[in-house]
């Protein structure tokens, strides 16, 4: 009974914490955010743990990327709890830009594990497991567009005649630096939520989202933008792979990270954790009715890109 009320107790401690902290209005995706942080919360560890997992959860508060991300942290660690001992896991805020995540995780001090899509400067200053946790969504891209410009899109035939249109993306991200190279008419912004915005104003014409993300995105910004649509006739497939980035300063974090995954890889916690996640997104995005160009990414190192061929 007892054990009921302190879980009780720090249930609500830590939604009414972090429900101040990131002004969440979403109540369905701070509960899901809280369900993901008190497993890691109360299950079996001491003040001491032998390793903390420290990384991001979002900066916005319509961004639902993390909460695939929050569930493997847990699953990974737990997995490996017998070879390894007991854990934690600490969540700050993540900042606007990629860049300087990338320096917060190499200093291993206030972050020391992130998840992104694989690009050479991460991969020099961390440590990369190459191991792909998306099984490839992240590197299909579907646009979000204007529900006026529908018709622009229908009479696209070509890559070369998509690659004349106004595309939107971070400032920073992975798939930015892979697209500009490729000579796509890339609009950046330094902010997340901005982004949504600019579409709306015709900054850009069109802002490619990977397959796990852009349902729940548009649902999440349905009434703030109504005149925002998945374009239906069009799709990008890049190699974007993504890798758990471990700080230097952890090998043995990195380690137990590669051993876990391994695992659940194995076992099928992973696959169960996957489909609950993104099981009916191959459905839902009806590829074979689309036009699908394909690209390569220049970004990507040759170890990286050796292990997508295992």
């Amino acid at each position: 009974m007892g054990t009921e009320i302190d879980l009780q107790k720090k249930q609500q401690y830590a939604t009414e914490k972090i429900r101040k902290k990131f002004n969440w209005t979403n109540i369905n995706m701070v509960k899901k955010i809280i369900l993901a942080l008190i497993t890691c919360i109360v299950l079996p560890t001491h003040l001491y743990a032998d390793d903390v997992l420290k990384s991001f959860i979002p900066e916005s508060q319509y961004d639902p990327r993390s909460l695939y991300d929050i569930e493997l942290y847990y699953k990974v660690m737990e997995a490996t709890k017998d070879e390894f001992g007991p854990f934690k896991i600490d969540l700050i805020q993540r900042e606007a830009s990629q860049n300087r995540d990338l320096r917060e995780v190499a200093s291993g001090k206030a972050v020391n594990v992130d998840i992104v899509a694989a690009r050479t400067e991460w991969e020099k200053e961390t440590i990369p497991i190459r191991i792909p946790i998306l099984k490839g969504l992240l590197g299909i891209r579907l646009f979000l567009i204007k529900q006026n410009k529908l018709d622009l899109f229908s009479n696209t035939d070509s890559l070369a005649e998509l690659k004349k249109l106004r595309l939107g993306s971070g400032k920073t991200w992975s798939i930015t630096q892979a697209l500009q190279r490729q000579g796509f008419n890339i609009v950046s912004g330094n902010n997340y939520d901005g982004l949504f915005k600019m579409l709306v104003i015709n900054r850009f014409d069109y802002f490619p989202r990977g397959l796990n993300e852009i349902y729940k995105e548009l649902e999440l910004r349905k009434t703030e933008y109504p005149e925002i649509t998945i374009e239906p006739t069009i799709a990008l497939k890049i190699p974007l792979p993504t890798f758990f980035f471990v700080s230097p300063q952890n090998p043995r974090l990195a380690k137990r990270i590669e051993c876990g995954l391994k695992k659940i890889m194995q076992n099928g916690v992973f696959d169960e954790l996957f489909q609950k996640h993104f099981g009916n997104l191959y459905q839902r995005a009806q590829l074979n009715k689309r036009k699908i160009f394909m690209l390569d990414n220049p970004c990507l190192s040759q170890q990286t890109l050796k292990a997508l061929k295992q």
